[in-house]
């Protein structure tokens, strides 16, 4: 208390504030801020002035109360747990309060000293203060009226800016009255040539009919060349062939030639089809093996597994390059390939090809139909396929599929065969793996027969009848003649009739009917017989 009071005291000798001592940072502040104004105001930061002196004297006497006081409330603390501590305990307590005590007794000795000091400053420096004052607002006098002397001046020349605008805008206006004369006298220029221009298509029209006859006539005349030279061509290729309707390929590779026969049998369009046509023949040479002279049967037998791994590499290769073309649609596909006595058969889908021999009819074929092979349907199965016939609405698979209509298909996709090339929207259970059969002719040579399923349902009886007959040709039109009825029948019967009538005889056409003694000989020239027939209209009345 007595400390208090004297501080009390000797702070009111002297009234804090009225005598302010300036640092030496003061100055140099304030010296740079008059250097910078007597520049025209070069410096950016324009020094502000210090606050008063008594401020600051006040906040550190203010922080060494706070200090005696947190201080003060320690030291009662450690009396308390000196008063309670026993005589055979240590004196720690003790010590420290002796040590809090001195701590406080400092800092009541420099608050004192510190209100002292602040008490007793002079006040000599008051009139230097005040006319360093004076000095700084003259500047900062002066340093306003540059800048207003500036905006001045800057507002001087925005109305000059704003007089050279009215002229622009003048000269503008000048441009538009012109542009919109040039539009008028455009639009009158425009009316005139269409009036032009309507004389001139009244003119052009009255000799139009004769422009018109005369392209037509160059047209016709040009279509009836070009059939012309086509029938030309085709009785050529009949002639070098030997047969209309087959088409003779050299084999790239020595040794010797071989024999190509084939029926794509199209559905949900052409595409498929053809594309197998365009590209068979090409993709089977290239992956058929050069034959080579061969002795005893472990040769022969590992040229003949050769063959067949070309046939069947040959369709996957076609199934590859039409998914990589986006097309829709399948077909099926049954190829026949002679080299020599051996026949190799390789098919998907359900174009059946016949061998007879004269002394029996051997199968090179079978049928991947989801009705009619079971194997097929319990791979399909196993596939996580859909087995079902068509609903009656025709929207897809019926729930039941006792109560569909049509033939067992496969779903997704809807499509009847369990193989073929194409039919993408079935999915990777569809194969183009093909069934292979390889069959020696006997010496005496035999006859092949391909066609498409309408035919072999038409009627297996008289296909096979009329596949003894000679020569080939005799026996296509014998099986026309005998299914005629039935292939032309009517729609209720069969949706598919007369679609198959060319390709069936063209079918019958690739077995060749010479004589029993020459008809399968080596020396034949390499003949690729490729067929197709267009399926859209098969697969829209199936559907």
């Amino acid at each position: 208390e007595a400390e208090s009071s004297r501080a009390t005291t000797t702070s009111g000798s002297a009234p804090v504030g009225t005598i302010r001592n300036r640092s030496d940072v003061f100055f140099r502040n304030e010296t740079a801020r008059l250097m910078a104004s007597a520049l025209g105001g070069m410096s950016d930061a324009e020094v502000g002035p210090e606050p008063p002196q008594y401020v600051t004297f006040r906040e550190a006497a203010r922080a060494e109360m706070l200090t005696i006081r947190t201080e003060m409330t320690e030291l009662r603390g450690l009396h308390g747990r000196a008063t309670l501590s026993r005589f055979d305990e240590s004196n720690d307590d003790e010590i420290q309060v002796e040590v809090t005590t001195q701590q406080i007794t400092k800092l009541f000795r420099r608050c004192e000293a510190r209100l002292q000091k602040f008490g007793s400053v002079p006040s000599e420096n008051e009139a230097d203060e005040k006319a360093l004052q004076a000095d700084t607002l003259s500047a900062l006098i002066d340093d306003r009226d540059r800048e207003v002397a500036g905006i001045v001046a800057s507002i001087h020349e925005l109305a000059q800016i704003m007089k050279d605008l009215s002229v622009l805008v003048i000269d503008q206006g000048t441009v538009l009255d012109r542009i919109d004369y040039n539009m008028e006298a455009t639009a009158a220029q425009v009316t005139e040539g269409v009036k032009q221009l309507a004389k001139a298509e009244k003119k052009q029209k009255q000799g139009l009919m004769a422009v018109c006859i005369m392209f037509l006539l160059v047209a016709i005349g040009i279509l009836v060349l070009f059939v012309v030279i086509k029938a030309i061509t085709d009785y050529v290729k009949a002639q070098i062939s030997g047969q209309k309707g087959e088409v003779r390929r050299g084999n790239p590779t020595t040794g010797p030639e071989y024999h190509l026969f084939a029926v794509f049998d199209g559905h949900n369009g052409d595409a498929a089809s053809t594309f197998a046509q365009s590209s068979l023949v090409p993709v089977l040479e290239a992956y058929l093996p050069v034959p080579e002279m061969v002795e005893g049967v472990d040769g022969a037998a590992a040229w003949a597994g050769a063959v067949q791994e070309a046939m069947v590499k040959t369709l996957l290769e076609i199934d590859r390059r039409f998914a990589a073309r986006g097309a829709t649609g399948g077909t099926t596909a049954t190829l026949v390939l002679q080299i020599g006595q051996l026949v190799t058969c390789a098919s998907v889908g359900n174009s059946r090809a016949v061998l007879d021999t004269g002394a029996g009819r051997v199968a090179l074929t079978r049928e991947h139909v989801v009705a009619s092979n079971p194997d097929e349907r319990e791979r399909l199965l196993a596939a996580g396929c859909t087995l079902a016939r068509l609903d009656v609405a025709g929207g897809g698979p019926a729930v039941i599929s006792s109560r569909g209509t049509g033939p067992l298909r496969v779903w997704p996709g809807g499509v009847t065969l369990s193989r073929s090339l194409g039919d993408f929207s079935v999915g990777p259970a569809l194969l183009a793996v093909p069934h292979v059969v390889a069959v020696m002719l006997p010496p005496a040579g035999g006859r092949i027969v391909l066609a498409s399923d309408a035919v072999w349902k038409a009627g297996v009886d008289a296909v096979l009848a009329a596949a003894a007959a000679a020569p080939a040709k005799t026996a296509a039109h014998a099986v026309l003649k005998a299914l005629g009825p039935r292939l032309r029948g009517d729609a209720s019967d069969d949706p598919q009739p007369i679609w198959y009538e060319d390709c069936v005889a063209e079918d019958l056409h690739q077995a060749r009917a010479d004589a029993p003694t020459t008809r399968w000989r080596d020396s034949y020239s390499s003949t690729a017989s490729v067929f197709t027939k267009r399926g859209a209209a098969r697969e829209r009345d199936r559907l």
